[in-house]
């Protein structure tokens, strides 16, 4: 009989001990475990993967009739990307299995601190890229693929970012590159950045036309046969283009019963050409002018048509 009673006593004051343990509102590294697994919380710093650092409780709000405790705390976090300090309001419910957090709800976002560590990555870059590409910010070829990061710099006292985009586009023989400056602003209150300035480069030109090149047609051109065996020689130098060109002399002879051209030898003229000379721009070297188009290059004699003649290339370099 005492046997039992000390059972039914020891069974009594265990249920008043879970009661007890089920009635006690969370501590303050009970509530740091809580917040780490919470979605909501996530959600409000841009789910962004975090480490809290500690957590301070300023207040709570316990009412066990209704089963409610809001308590407001201020965190302190970070990751490799930022640092930050922000406050909340949670609300936990009390049910079977003890309290429970159901809201994680940002206070005061306007106090926020947060810093960024680090200027953006790729990944946002790419991914503000085509944010504001779709909106008014369209690059100069309406495409985000050709373009490539070309540097990335942060200012950790003014917490900007500036990233600049290289577009190189070939197009036949022409190769234009431009560029793109993005000056990006970190955002404490969104852990984001914000574009606050942009510019577009100018097209610089540059074009692929090292090799040897001939007068792309056989048919002969009765008046004006020295350009018709026309060998074009062209390499590329650090800052400019070598051009040669062979050219085959004749002279008219005009006799009975018909005129003829007489071969009379070859002549060779050269030249230089700028490695980013505009498209169909009209450059004048030795006897003759060049115009370069991404399809080849035009050539003629300079005190003949400027129409000239349309030259393929052979072989490259």
């Amino acid at each position: 009989m005492k046997k039992r009673l000390v059972s039914i006593l020891c069974f009594v004051i265990a249920l008043c001990v879970l009661a007890g343990c089920a009635d006690r509102t969370k501590s303050e590294k009970e509530i740091r475990a809580d917040l780490e697994v919470n979605a909501e919380f996530f959600e409000s710093i841009g789910n962004q993967s975090i480490s809290i650092d500690s957590i301070a409780i300023l207040k709570r709000q316990t009412n066990k009739k209704e089963k409610t405790d809001y308590v407001y705390v201020d965190i302190d976090a970070q990751n490799e990307n930022v640092i930050l300090h922000a406050s909340y309001k949670l609300k936990y419910g009390l049910y079977n299995d003890g309290w429970l957090l159901d809201r994680v709800i940002p206070e005061s976002r306007e106090t926020w601190m947060a810093k960024a560590k680090k200027g953006m990555d790729v990944e946002q870059c790419i991914a503000h890229w085509l944010e504001y590409n779709d909106r008014d910010y369209m690059p100069v070829n309406d495409s985000h693929e050709n373009y490539q990061i070309s540097s990335i710099e942060f200012d950790e006292e003014k917490q900007e970012c500036h990233v600049s985009w290289k577009d190189t586009h070939t197009h036949g023989y022409e190769i234009k590159e431009s560029t793109a400056d993005y000056y990006y602003r970190f955002n404490p209150r969104e852990l984001d950045w914000d574009l606050f300035d942009h510019s577009w480069g100018e097209y610089d030109y540059e074009w692929d036309i090292e090799g040897t090149w001939f007068y792309e047609s056989e048919v002969s051109f009765e008046h004006c046969p020295e350009m018709r065996n026309d060998a074009v020689s062209i390499k590329k130098n650090s800052d400019h283009f070598n051009i040669k060109v062979t050219r085959s002399i004749y002279d008219y002879v005009e006799h009975w019963p018909r005129s003829e051209w007489v071969y009379k030898g070859t002549f060779e003229d050269e030249g230089i050409i700028p490695l980013n000379l505009p498209s169909g721009e009209i450059y004048i070297f030795g006897a003759y002018w060049i115009k370069l188009e991404p399809d080849g290059i035009r050539m003629g004699l300079k005190d003949r048509s400027m129409d000239g003649y349309k030259y393929q290339r052979i072989s490259p370099n």
